[in-house]
Parts: structure tokens; sequence; C-alpha cells
């Protein structure tokens, strides 16, 4: 592939569901032009790794060491899954926990159920106000299901107005995060929760 017309799109679609579906990243070669139609479908977060061509094998190889070395170190960590429907705002999550925490990204609650229907956590940061599906609506799902009703919640909330704190915390999560948070208070917040 040599341009970003030789995309199979389909393929894309399926490694990202695949990715979500069994907690697994992936690793793309590809040109830039590629690499930017490759993101809009497949979220950098479910990436393991990117190799932009030309590249040198020994980079590859350092690369996959490291992944590899990152992997095992990461196999004892807590691991949370990130529900919101900003892609953006995943990447940022992911790019703050992933040294410290195994973090699963999904955009839609009702890929955080299909997701959850397979696969466990030990913690959900699950955006308030997301279209179709809103966190309310997961979190009320997750409540009523056995295998899921004790994993603890914590709400991702843009808005920090009186009526929107009051509807969060009428669900009783275990705590709301404003999105506003910085990453260091983000990581207490998280290790406090953990220790």
């Amino acid at each position: 592939m040599d341009d970003a017309s030789d995309i199979n799109e389909e393929l894309l679609v399926y490694l990202k569901e695949v990715s979500i579906d069994k907690s697994k990243k992936v690793i793309i070669s590809c040109s830039h032009e590629q690499f930017k139609v490759c993101t809009q479908i497949l979220p950098e977060s479910n990436l393991a790794a990117s190799f932009i061509r030309p590249f040198d094998v020994h980079d590859i190889v350092k690369s996959l060491q490291t992944f590899s070395n990152d992997q095992t170190a990461t196999q004892s960590a807590e691991s949370i899954l990130v529900v919101d429907d900003d892609v953006a705002y995943l990447k940022m999550i992911n790019r703050w926990l992933k040294d410290v925490y195994k973090i699963y990204c999904v955009n839609s609650g009702m890929q955080a159920i299909t997701w959850l229907a397979k696969n466990k956590c030990d913690l959900i940061l699950l955006d308030y106000k997301m279209p179709i599906v809103s966190g309310a609506e997961v979190y009320r799902m997750l409540q009523s299901e056995p295998a899921t009703k004790d994993i603890p919640v914590m709400f991702l909330t843009g808005k920090n107005d009186r009526n929107t704190i009051s509807e969060v915390l009428s669900l009783k999560p275990q705590k709301y995060i404003l999105k506003s948070i910085g990453h260091e208070e983000l990581l207490a917040t998280l290790a406090n929760f953990f220790a």
C-alpha cells in the first residue's frame, strides 16, 4: 500500500472491533497519508505502535522489545476501562495513564457493554454525557447485571453546575471527576482509589 486509497477500511473496522473485544493493541506500518486515514477508523489509543515508512528495521525491533517489556510490567497493574465519545479525550487519558495502569478505551456506551461482556476491569471511567446511550444509562445497565454490578465507576463530566453534579451524585457512583482535572491530580485520585 503506497497511498491512502489502498487502505481496506473493512479490515480496519474489523481490527478496531477485535482490539476492543479482545483487549488487544494493534501495530501498523504505513505511510503518513495512510496513517491519517487509519486513525480515523482505528483510534490511536488502540495502537501499540505505528511505523511510518520508510522505517529502520532496528527501530522496529527496539520498539517491539520495549512493548514486550511494558506488557510484562503492566500485567499486574490495575485495569481501567475508559468510556468517552470524545476520541481526543480518550487519547489524552490513555497517554496520561498507560504507564501506570492497563488502559482500555471505547468510545460509546454500547462498546463498553460489549467489552465488559467478554472482559473484566478494576475500574470504569465513564463519561456522563454521551449521545445515543448516556453514561447514566450505561451505569444503570451495569448495576443491573450480576457480572458488572460490583465494578466501581467514576463518572467523567465536563460540567460542574449544581444540576449536573446532583444528577451524577444521585446515581451513587464511586466518584465523579471533572474533565478539566490535570494529569497529576488524576493520577493522585486513581492512586488513592487503588491504595
